[in-house]
């Protein structure tokens, strides 16, 4: 993130198919995207999904991802 504060990123998911918990955990093993003009700060994710599409049922995850 590129804000120097408090920040969180919220994601939303209509698929049939929602992501687990360790599919949100995977972003660890990516590569880095190298150096750049900004600072490192944490930031809160929060996953929204369809747990049940046909009723409608929403569950989410929150994770807190630190630098």
């Amino acid at each position: 993130m590129m804000h120097p504060g408090p920040s969180v990123l919220i994601l939303y998911d209509f698929s049939r198919h929602p992501f687990e918990a360790d599919d949100l955990e995977r972003y660890r093993d990516y590569p880095s995207l190298g150096k750049g003009n900004f600072t490192n700060s944490g930031f809160n994710v929060s996953y929204f999904f369809l747990s049940d599409a046909p009723k409608r049922e929403c569950d989410s995850y929150q994770m807190n991802v630190r630098v």
